[in-house]
């Protein structure tokens, strides 16, 4: 019961277009990029009746998805639940991926992993992760990791946490610093209650690589500000290297 009444405190959860919504949500989150025709197509499969026709009532969805006015991909893409790309429609990282979540009382598996793309730019992480899950399978990391994203996101909305009203990079930046400390707290009160493991050398290895990459991504990204420093400083003077420098450093310190 609680879920119901948490998820229904999102905007686009609520009233005729809120059902198609839910459905449009749980259908990505389960499947991953989709087209309007194969999200249509597996809507209409959940909402079809037996002996109607799948072609006619997959048309009828798709005209509900696609519509130029009230259409439910349009709505969902002006407020950042959702992105397209030539693969198809996808759960924004992370308002709509956690938006998605609050429909299913416990967490099941997504078919995308909000954080794999954490993962492609830190091929090492990954391959740690796999060895530890590999040595210790009962610790379940992306299963914990999802089911507290999804008792955070719920948190925040029992709190009046208003996911419409806020952009998808607001919602992250705050979500992520709450995830994280709950992340910590939940990892460590687990850890406490199991014997300590040790870490096999090619872990510390792998963890030691992923540091060294990360290292070089933050050098290039500063580099990278650097050279877009003297580009603005050549046209607007010293006054702007100036301003560049102090905001720069006031970044580094906070």
């Amino acid at each position: 019961m609680m879920t119901m009444v948490v998820r229904e405190q999102i905007g686009i959860f609520q009233g005729k277009k809120g059902e198609y919504n839910k459905l449009v949500l749980k259908t990505l989150y389960e499947s991953g990029y989709l087209k309007p025709w194969e999200m249509a197509k597996k809507i209409a499969d959940l909402k079809r009746k037996p002996k109607t026709n799948w072609y006619q009532e997959t048309q009828k969805v798709q005209s509900v998805l696609l519509r130029t006015k009230g259409g439910r991909l349009r709505e969902l893409l002006d407020k950042e639940y959702l992105k397209k790309t030539a693969q198809g429609y996808y759960l924004t990282d992370l308002k709509g991926f956690c938006s998605a979540l609050t429909l299913y009382d416990k967490a099941q598996k997504p078919a995308i992993n909000p954080y794999s793309k954490s993962y492609e730019l830190f091929p090492e992480l990954a391959q740690a992760l796999e060895i530890i899950s590999g040595l210790h399978p009962e610790a379940k990391l992306e299963e914990k990791s999802i089911e507290i994203m999804n008792q955070q996101i719920k948190k925040l909305l029992e709190k009046g946490f208003n996911l419409d009203a806020i952009s998808n990079e607001e919602f992250n930046m705050f979500f992520n610093d709450s995830w994280q400390l709950s992340a910590l707290q939940e990892f460590t009160e687990e850890g406490e209650k199991e014997e300590k493991w040790e870490t096999p050398p090619e872990v510390r290895k792998l963890v030691i690589r992923t540091v060294d990459r990360l290292r070089d991504a933050i050098r290039k990204q500063l580099e990278a500000f650097d050279s877009l420093e003297e580009r603005y400083a050549s046209l607007s003077g010293s006054s702007m290297k100036g301003e560049l420098t102090a905001k720069r450093r006031k970044d580094e310190i906070e």
